[in-house]
């Protein structure tokens, strides 16, 4: 059979469950399934060839994806099923999400551009724009506060400081050639960011005052997950853990090949950090000892997010879910 316009990808698998009844799998994830015979065939499920860069949860059920060509992707189904809600402008990488509540939330772009959604994603409204930048990371402590890294068109590195929802953004911090990587506030007074050759900072009265703790210059930093003022890990080719808010730091596991992106705990035992291809570890005693539980994917991966010891999310390139 001929199924005409509504067969518009490759197929390299076909299971027939009953008459009239296939489903076929193919490229970029196709899930495709046909009741009459292969004459229509509709998308089962069928997500985004983008790249995916981040993505948080508002509850167990309803979550939100976003990347690469103004890609947002919403479920209400804990991933069953996802809704394409991506911006109309498609030249957009969106690189950042934060929501503070179930219907409001700030996305970042890649190039510094901050976008509000108060209806749970169904619009979204362009609020301010860092000019001519390269986005590294963003924390916001409410709807209000929030501190975003970057590199400038000076060819150097800048923190900046919002109090207006991202429409206004007052520098604060002049890194000149030093890399941020990660930032995160707990508060509006206590924050800590790493960087690349080992540099780690923490950060207090609301982000003017930095303090810089020199690691191994070989230890490259890409990631870090803090639980409280004291505890917490850092992560890229190593992993190490601080239990005196950043003063001190303990090696946990030496990553050799494996270069770890994003790093999350539930609480001060249960862990996970996952690399860029797609290793994911786990700790259930703090870190003091990381098991190998699987090697999900060859594409590049972004961002691990648990939102309790049994439900997790990974995301990355070539929308990868």
């Amino acid at each position: 059979q001929f199924s005409g316009s509504s067969f518009d990808g490759d197929i390299i698998s076909v299971d027939i469950y009953e008459d009239g009844f296939l489903i076929g799998v193919g490229g970029f994830g196709n899930i495709k399934r046909t009741t009459d015979f292969g004459f229509t065939w509709e998308n089962a499920k069928k997500g985004t060839n983008n790249h995916i860069h981040d993505i948080t949860f508002t509850d167990k059920n309803t979550g939100y994806a976003i990347g690469q060509y103004g890609a947002i992707l919403k479920t209400t189904n804990a991933g069953k099923n996802w809704e394409d809600k991506s911006y109309s402008d498609k030249e957009i990488i969106f690189s950042k999400i934060k929501f503070f509540s179930k219907d409001t939330a700030i996305i970042a772009s890649a190039d510094g551009k901050f976008y509000k959604t108060t209806n749970a994603g169904e619009s979204w409204n362009k609020t301010g724009e860092i000019y001519d930048i390269s986005l590294k990371d963003i924390s916001f402590i409410n709807e209000q506060i929030g501190w975003a890294c970057y590199w400038g068109s000076t060819k150097e590195y800048y923190v900046s400081k919002t109090t207006e929802g991202g429409s206004y953004w007052q520098t604060q911090k002049f890194l000149k050639d030093t890399i941020i990587e990660d930032i995160q506030f707990l508060d509006e007074n206590t924050g800590f960011a790493v960087g690349r050759k080992g540099v780690f900072w923490t950060i207090t009265n609301s982000g003017e005052d930095w303090q810089t703790i020199q690691l191994d210059t070989n230890i490259s930093l890409n990631c870090m997950y803090f639980i409280d003022v004291n505890t917490g890990w850092i992560a890229g080719n190593k992993i190490l853990k601080t239990t005196d808010g950043g003063n001190t730091w303990n090696l946990q596991l030496d990553s050799l090949n494996i270069y770890f992106n994003s790093i999350q705990f539930v609480n001060s035992n249960i862990g996970w950090a996952v690399s860029s291809k797609g290793h994911i570890y786990k700790t259930i005693d703090g870190g003091a000892n990381w098991e190998f539980e699987a090697k999900l994917t060859d594409n590049w991966i972004y961002k691990i997010l648990f939102l309790d010891e049994k439900n997790g999310w990974i995301v990355g390139n070539y929308g990868t879910i």
